[in-house]
């Protein structure tokens, strides 16, 4: 019994059978989510970094999550090219570069998360012990 000897090199996306005029605008809409997440992720990252009573372990993390929120936003750009391309399709290594990409920063996140969590004293260990800040 051979079975099926065919290998998977590319994903195709349909998507929705939508008209090209609803296509732009919705890549407008996107594209304004996009823009409007960098600039409030930068701003944050920007008045962290001018403000000096900012530079603190908390604001340290929250700067961290600003970089991951920028990354996550970053990391989908591909599928908005793949709608603008004629074959919507993509390869399997590209999808699974972008899922590992994505299980990364989701780890990274997580992470971010418990040690904020935990400089903030709302985490179960109660914050830091004494007389180690």
């Amino acid at each position: 019994m051979e079975g099926n000897q065919s290998w998977i090199t590319e994903f195709i996306l349909v998507g929705f059978q939508l008209s090209e005029d609803i296509e732009v605008l919705l890549f407008c809409i996107f594209s304004l989510f996009y823009i409007f997440n960098l600039l409030a992720n930068g701003m944050i990252l920007g008045l962290i970094w001018l403000d000096l009573r900012l530079h603190s372990p908390m604001y340290f993390l929250l700067s961290h999550l600003a970089i991951i929120d920028i990354c996550y936003a970053s990391s989908n750009l591909q599928l908005d090219g793949i709608f603008s391309c004629p074959s919507r399709s993509t390869s399997l290594a590209q999808c699974g570069m972008t899922r590992r990409f994505l299980t990364i920063l989701s780890l990274w996140r997580e992470w971010t998360m418990g040690i904020t969590s935990w400089l903030s004293g709302d985490g179960l260990s109660g914050g830091f012990p004494s007389g180690m800040i």
